[in-house]
C-alpha cells in the first residue's frame, strides 16, 4: 500500500474544508441567491473539477479542462452563496492552478 504524502493529506483536508463550509447551504439552512438545486450543481462541478484537475497526475488537457470547470463553479458558487467563507474555494483553487498549470 502506498503511503499518503503531506501534500495529498493537505489536499484531502482541505477538500474537507470546503464541502464543511458548504454545508449551511447544500443542508438547507440557508438559501443562496439562485435557485438551489442549481447552487448544488455549481458546487459540485467545482468539487468535482478539482478532484479532476489533481487525480492521476497533472499538467494535461483533462487536468487543465477540469481545472477550467472548477474556475467557473467556483464563481458561481461564490457569488451566489449567502456567505462569505466560500471564497476559500478560489484561494484553493488558485494553490491547485499552480501544479496544473506550471511551466
Amino acid at each position: 500500500m502506498r503511503r499518503l504524502g503531506a501534500e495529498l493529506w493537505a489536499g484531502l483536508i482541505m477538500l474537507g474544508v470546503i464541502v464543511v463550509i458548504g454545508l449551511p447551504v447544500v443542508l438547507g439552512a440557508v438559501a443562496p441567491v439562485i435557485p438551489r438545486g442549481w447552487w448544488l450543481v455549481a458546487f459540485g462541478a467545482t468539487i468535482g473539477g478539482l478532484v479532476g484537475a489533481t487525480w492521476g497526475g497533472v499538467g494535461g488537457t483533462r487536468s487543465r479542462a477540469s481545472l477550467a470547470v472548477a474556475v467557473v463553479a467556483a464563481w458561481v458558487v461564490v457569488f451566489t452563496a449567502p456567505q462569505g467563507a466560500l471564497a476559500i474555494l478560489l484561494v484553493v483553487i488558485a494553490a491547485v492552478a499552480v501544479y496544473v498549470v506550471a511551466f
